[in-house]
């Protein structure tokens, strides 16, 4: 793990400083801000092959203790899964073709499935979670690379529920995304950690978004917003450790955007979520983190 980022992973910029360090299973983590953008990126982070390796199969293990979907997992993405939706169905009346990256255990997969009645579609790196997920009549594969070309520019949805905050060049894949799989005018649906609301930092995390960020991640690899909240669901009625975003393919080129960034700013802002959500745990622990979901409600 000694791959050092010179450039930004968002706006490519050469200019950072130092944000954070923490200690994940064993690893001494560093964190750095972008001075032009603001993006908080891991750095030095794993390799690309590491990465790959990682997530086959050693993921699970390090954040479950378990290399297959547990009951607890499995809980946890109902919970998700069941407010996605429901975020989902505020702001889109119509899904006929959907992608899921980071299927996982096909959670997401089957409930958007079974309520748009599209046709449905995992990528999922983690063998024995892709396993699962095919033994449940899933069609799911490990990479972008192992779907059928017939679904070239099909996807008029695609998801991806914890996903972005693990991917070394997000702009580049979600370019990618939008030019190679998507339909025109299709919706992309996110959900990563809070960076003002979250830990979100540890090993597997190489980027940590605000609402700031997120949105100029988005803008810069084609998309635009049409909706963004902050929630704690389903594990806490108080701390904001969640960010859920809609956004929508545009086929317009945006020319590269000159931003204006306090990174002083976004520390401090960091610092008052997280002194929020410590605070909240203390005072009022069963608001502050709930139950873990049930798998049917």
């Amino acid at each position: 793990m000694n791959l050092v980022v010179e450039h930004c992973p968002l706006c490519k910029n050469k200019r950072h400083r130092f944000f954070e360090a923490v200690q994940d299973n064993g690893h001494s983590l560093t964190y750095m801000i972008c001075d032009t953008c603001g993006l908080v990126f891991q750095s030095p982070r794993m390799s690309d092959d590491e990465l790959k390796d990682f997530y086959q199969a050693e993921y699970r293990r390090l954040v479950q203790d378990d290399v297959g979907p547990t009951e607890k997992d499995q809980r946890v993405q109902a919970g998700r899964a069941r407010n996605l939706l429901k975020f989902l169905l505020k702001n889109l009346d119509l899904v006929r073709s959907h992608l899921d990256i980071g299927s996982s255990a096909g959670t997401l997969l089957e409930f958007i499935q079974k309520q748009y009645k599209c046709t449905s579609v995992g990528i999922e790196p983690g063998d024995a979670y892709r396993t699962f997920s095919q033994e449940r009549g899933w069609e799911v594969v490990a990479d972008l690379g192992d779907i059928d070309d017939k679904y070239s520019t099909s996807f008029d949805l695609v998801t991806m529920a914890h996903v972005l905050e693990h991917l070394p060049d997000p702009v580049g894949y979600l370019r990618n995304l939008r030019e190679k799989w998507m339909t025109p005018g299709g919706h992309l649906l996110i959900e990563v950690p809070n960076l003002n609301g979250h830990t979100a930092l540890e090993l597997s995390h190489l980027t940590a978004y605000s609402s700031m960020t997120l949105q100029r991640l988005l803008d810069r690899a084609g998309y635009h917003m049409v909706a963004l909240e902050a929630h704690g669901h389903p594990r806490s009625r108080l701390i904001p450790l969640y960010l859920t975003a809609l956004a929508q393919e545009s086929s317009q080129q945006r020319p590269n955007v000159s931003y204006w960034t306090n990174p002083s700013g976004i520390l401090f802002r960091r610092k008052i979520g997280m002194l929020w959500a410590r605070s909240v745990t203390r005072i009022l622990p069963g608001l502050a983190w709930l139950p873990w979901p049930e798998l049917d409600e």
